[in-house]
């Protein structure tokens, strides 16, 4: 196990890599920058909330709810 773990880590860190390459391209600025990575991971944290909840609830339109995340984020995340 401990090497499927080790697995699922690499990748998900190159994921988040890809990412935070992506939004730098965009927004002009360094993928090491921590507002870049911060961006990226809060990008990230909402895909995979969202991939759950589309296998706990098929039924859910994850690009509704993607955008609505989205909005959340832009507002600073109110609770």
């Amino acid at each position: 196990m401990p090497e499927v773990r080790a697995t699922f880590w690499d990748n998900m860190a190159k994921t988040m890599h890809m990412l935070s390459e992506m939004v730098a391209k965009r927004a002009g600025r360094d993928a090491d920058d921590l507002a870049v990575r911060v961006f990226a991971g809060a990008l990230f944290g909402v895909a995979m909330s969202l991939s759950f909840r589309s296998i706990e609830q098929p039924e859910t339109n994850i690009y509704a709810e993607f955008a609505e995340a989205l909005a959340l984020l832009e507002d600073g995340m109110p609770l």
